[in-house]
């Protein structure tokens, strides 16, 4: 088998840079102390504000420090607190001034998102910022590149998501680890077992996606051990994320110096690297010598590229195959968690749920072996209908960074500077009471349904963007709502979802709508006696 690396040229950014050239050139103590001092303070200060004439900043009491001190405060409890200040404006925009970052603007009006990801989407692209916090992680991640590369990486991707590959290849993976995870809960209900609802879900969705897309089996659904991939993938995640929060030259000197988080990040994404390499190297010797394809997204991406007269390289397919794997995992199990929460707080919406489940799929109470095919979850409106209220109010990517590349105005005169750092926030959209109505934080899947008919709204009450919008709608929407649907439709059949007491349930600043803490949760059948399915 041919050897394989994975290539990706680095630079070094300041105050790096200024580091390696004055101790390479030997200069001066006094010089070099100079210079290397006056780089960290230009990477401290930031490098461009908004105008304050044109754009609400929220007050600060230290100017130099501006917002950074409230941020950090209020970093545990981040979107609840940019929500509040975004219900206080009635979702109008407003900025911080941060220290060590570029000032940043928040928009959480439905009209601006429409703006922002479609009807001027070719203004608005991720930034340098971005790029550089998750470039050692997702490399040329779909979501942070542009221009070809991103056309390229999309038409490759767009061909593996269709109703067909649905059907035939990915669906029977989700139900084989559906049926796992249906084995788990029967246990747990039949011992009254407390279990860990987020890192059960998130082991459905590793095993899920391992399958779909490098059609390798993790199994950790049914193992005792956390596996070695999965335990870098999530570090990788976590320690990328935290770089928002962190001033650039302090994580930049980390990696250099190769400590603390920095340095486990790259021990993580080595791990990760140590398996996809092996599988990468396999698809490509298959593509190279004419074996027939397998299905998984990894083995096709290599294929198609091959068809396509582009040059394959390793780091390529690793970065456009991890990127299916980072946008799926976590939103996936992060949706599902929060749904449960949901579900366990709302119990007249978990009994009409389940009601209309056995009603219109009887077999989920005839047999245990059972799982609902993708024609039998659209025959539930209600089903639907708690999917997006659960979007609308828990959405699996609470918020989305931009960059404006040149000065613009919204169609109701808001006006975007070039150079514009800006933040989608939908956790804040879902909560406006101008958009929702005063009952915005009650979870209350009927506001999609006709009151008359029972079926979804074929007019919305107001346009979100759970999976993006335009020419960056997310790719991977179809499978993501086929796991949930499946999961749900067998979970709420067969289970009562009711979460432990007293518990702090709260989403934390990530990717992803994550959980500060474990949720902890119990199931019991909800099946009446002579009603159990049979195997």
């Amino acid at each position: 088998m041919a050897t394989l690396e994975f290539v990706r040229a680095k630079k070094l950014s300041p105050p790096l840079e200024w580091w390696r050239h004055i101790s390479t050139r030997r200069r001066g103590d006094t010089e070099s102390a100079f210079q290397l001092i006056s780089q960290l303070l230009v990477n401290c200060t930031g490098t461009w504000s908004f105008k304050s004439d044109r754009v609400s900043y929220l007050p600060s009491r230290l100017p130099l420090l501006g917002n950074a001190v409230e941020l950090v405060r209020n970093v545990g409890r981040y979107h609840e607190w940019v929500a509040e200040r975004s219900l206080q404006r009635d979702g109008k925009p407003f900025a911080l001034r941060l220290l060590g970052k570029n000032d940043m603007m928040f928009l959480s009006r439905p009209e601006h998102f429409e703006e922002v990801l479609k009807t001027q989407s070719k203004i608005f692209d991720k930034g340098t910022t971005v790029r550089e916090i998750f470039d050692d992680f997702l490399g040329e991640d779909i979501v942070l590149i542009s221009d070809k590369r991103w056309q390229f990486h999309r038409k490759i991707l767009a061909g593996l998501f269709t109703t067909r590959a649905l059907r035939e290849y990915m669906t029977p993976i989700v139900h084989e680890n559906v049926l796992r995870l249906q084995n788990i809960l029967k246990k747990a209900s039949e011992t009254n077992e407390t279990f860990d609802a987020g890192k059960l879900l998130q082991h459905f969705t590793i095993d899920t996606f391992a399958g779909i897309g490098f059609g390798y089996k993790l199994e950790t659904l049914t193992s005792d051990e956390v596996h070695p991939f999965e335990a870098a993938f999530d570090d990788a995640n976590r320690i990328s994320s935290l770089r928002f929060t962190t001033p650039h030259w302090v994580w930049r000197l980390k990696r250099w110096l190769n400590v603390g988080s920095e340095r486990r990040l790259r021990e993580a994404i080595n791990e990760m690297n140590n398996l996809l390499l092996t599988l990468i190297s396999s698809a490509m010797e298959r593509a190279t010598s004419g074996e027939a394809a397998k299905n998984d997204i990894l083995s096709l991406i290599v294929n198609r590229m091959k068809s396509s007269d582009q040059q394959i390289t390793a780091t390529e397919v690793r970065d456009i195959s991890l990127a299916g794997l980072e946008a799926g995992r976590n939103t996936t199990a992060d949706a599902m968690r929060w749904l449960f929460h949901a579900l366990s707080h709302n119990p007249s919406v978990q009994t009409r749920l389940r009601d209309e489940i056995i009603a219109k799929l009887p077999k989920i109470v005839e047999s245990e072996s059972y799982v609902p095919s993708h024609e039998d979850i659209q025959k539930l409106p209600y089903l639907e209908a708690t999917i997006l209220e659960l979007l609308r109010v828990y959405p699996a990517v609470p918020s989305i960074p931009y960059h404006c590349i040149r000065d613009t105005v919204f169609a109701d005169n808001t006006f975007i500077p070039a150079n514009a750092d800006i933040v989608l926030t939908l956790y804040s959209a879902g909560r406006l009471t101008s958009v929702w109505g005063e009952d915005a934080t009650k979870f209350s899947p009927e506001r999609f349904l006709d009151e008359r008919t029972g079926e979804l709204l074929e007019d919305p009450p107001a346009k979100y963007s759970a999976f993006s919008d335009g020419p960056r709608v997310c790719l991977g929407r179809s499978l993501a709502v086929l796991e949930l649907k499946t999961v749900i439709a067998t979970v709420v059949g067969r289970f009562r979802l009711i979460e432990e007491p007293g518990q702090d349930v709260r989403p934390i600043l990530d990717l992803t709508i994550g959980m500060k803490n474990p949720l902890m949760m119990r199931v019991e059948s909800a099946l009446q006696e002579g009603e159990a399915a049979s195997s």
